[in-house]
């Protein structure tokens, strides 16, 4: 039996899988699909979910396949004026790295993937779709059928459904869904630019004309995208016909200049499930919620509930970790000789005052960090030790 079954891995399973995996829990994940979804999808996350990605281990692998977006956005009216700029920056933000970032998600979801490949207590089956589920007591009973039809059962002590807005798990629980309104179709026209392209702008573009408003993308190296709302009387199938797609931005690009990789009409939804648990069944990501990608936040919800899920708020385990002493000599504290006197880490023992402070006033705190304790020396990549990616 397992500790814990994902039925979905996409960003939200796979990071799920990497945490769990990490905390040292049994893990199966069941995915339909035989692999990564190839097209475009998110594009952006900001620097909270960055410190997700780094306490999972992961950073550096993340930050080899996106792009920090310290250009800002710009609001544009219908003759190209500028409204108001929203300035980006090169600093860091709270979290220790840039707020913003840009990335292809098929090469993110490469990135999640291969560190859960780090556990030999991750269990991931691709073309396994779950069909059931069935409470048992102290587990769940999940059976599901193969890329060849055939049928198989495992049991795990709690499931977490990764599945998506259209979620088995989610029907399973039950409960039904606040609906916030909002219901607004929109075009989502992905490009790569060839060598002959003009010069685009290098920050995000927020296109306010009443007429047909629009969003443009700097994703990553050669990847733009614009999204475009639909109007009242706009034919969907006429409008993703190319001739229409290079007439919306002809103002910037004519089609001799990129190809298109994606486009595709999408209802932007704002809707939130009524009930995220029910005994041992749990959902998270799109199951639980939907939101319009606007200001780059739909994803970023899913990462900050996979941070979550093993009770306590990602701001727990982010405080343990920043109050972590920094390198020295290129060298980690590990967290026991920040909390008792080691003769060879006396400089991190010094610096971490504050941290025997919160370990010794207050409960959540010790608990994580007794956690994380008894990881130490599991190591996911050079310059992070288990003790800093605490369980969050």
């Amino acid at each position: 039996m397992f500790d814990v079954a994902l039925v979905g891995y996409g960003p939200c399973g796979a990071l799920l899988a990497n945490q769990l995996g990490l905390a040292g829990l049994s893990v199966l994940a069941l995915e339909k699909d035989a692999d990564i979804y190839p097209l475009p999808r998110a594009i952006h996350f900001d620097g909270e979910v960055m410190r997700v990605f780094q306490n999972a281990g992961l950073r550096g692998a993340v930050e080899a396949i996106s792009r920090p977006g310290i250009k800002g956005m710009h609001f544009v009216n219908a003759t190209g004026e500028t409204l108001l700029i929203r300035g980006g920056t090169s600093l860091s933000g709270p979290h220790g790295c840039a707020n913003n970032y840009y990335f292809h998600q098929p090469e993110l979801e490469a990135v999640l993937r291969e560190g859960a490949r780090c556990f030999a207590n991750v269990d991931v089956r691709l073309s396994h779709e779950v069909t059931a589920l069935n409470e048992r007591g102290d587990s769940v009973e999940l059976t599901y059928r193969d890329a060849a039809g055939v049928e198989g059962m495992a049991r795990a002590r709690y499931v977490i459904g990764c599945d998506g807005a259209r979620s088995m798990v989610r029907k399973h629980i039950g409960g039904g869904s606040v609906d916030l309104g909002l219901h607004q179709p929109w075009l989502v026209f992905d490009v790569i630019l060839g060598d002959n392209a003009p010069a685009l702008p290098d920050h995000t573009v927020q296109h306010c004309d009443p007429a047909r408003p629009m969003t443009y993308c700097n994703v990553t190296g050669r990847r733009r995208r614009w999204e475009i709302m639909l109007m009242p009387g706009d034919d969907p199938q006429q409008l993703l016909q190319p001739a229409t797609l290079w007439r919306l931005v002809s103002r910037w690009i004519q089609p001799e200049q990129a190809v298109v990789e994606r486009a595709v009409i999408y209802t932007f939804h704002s809707v939130i499930a009524q009930k995220w648990r029910a005994g041992r069944l749990l959902i998270a990501g799109d199951a639980a919620h939907q939101t319009p990608p606007f200001l780059g936040q739909g994803m970023c919800a899913a990462v900050r509930d996979a941070a979550r899920v093993l009770g306590y708020p990602y701001a727990v385990g982010d405080k343990v970790a920043k109050a972590m002493p920094p390198l020295i000599m290129g060298r980690d504290t590990p967290l026991y000789a920040c909390l008792d006197k080691h003769p060879k880490f006396d400089d991190g023992y010094k610096m971490a005052a504050d941290l025997r402070t919160m370990y010794d006033e207050d409960p959540d705190l010790r608990k994580v960090m007794d956690v994380a304790k008894g990881l130490e020396g599991l190591r996911r990549q050079d310059g992070i030790h288990a003790a800093a990616v605490v369980i969050t």
